[in-house]
């Protein structure tokens, strides 16, 4: 199911940047940009699981007392569901912040120096932090 999720998410993202023409689809744009985006996908879901993880085996009690009142098992642990879901995006949330002070000026100078079109790559750079 998160295998799904991770790689849907990524040709959906990818396939919309490739169809409005923000990229070409060429290897050297599809496999670099693929791998961020899968890679903070993976990031993101293995923090999710492992906070919904400690979250439920730390508040069993809870949330059984909860399902033996009838409530269902989303009503039950969807606080538990939530603070997952924000510790799971607190990493890329905190990579885009550091993107205009360290990333894109580091990637920008030696992308400055190999490639003639600036605006374009640094179009490209931002879009990748997405």
């Amino acid at each position: 199911m998160i295998l799904f999720a991770i790689l849907f998410g990524s040709f959906l993202t990818i396939g919309l940047m490739a169809l409005l023409k923000i990229i070409t689809f060429e290897a050297r744009y599809i496999i670099p940009l693929g791998g961020m985006v899968i890679g903070n996908s993976m990031n993101a879901a293995a923090l999710s699981i492992n906070r919904i993880t400690s979250d439920i085996l730390s508040n069993k009690l809870p949330i059984e007392t909860a399902l033996s009142l009838g409530k269902s098992w989303r009503v039950s642990s969807a606080l538990y569901i939530r603070n997952a879901v924000t510790t799971g995006m607190i990493s890329i949330l905190n990579s885009m912040k550091t993107v205009g002070l360290v990333a894109l000026p580091g990637a920008m100078t030696g992308m400055i120096w190999l490639e003639p079109i600036r605006s374009m790559l640094s179009c490209y750079k931002l879009l990748s932090c997405i």
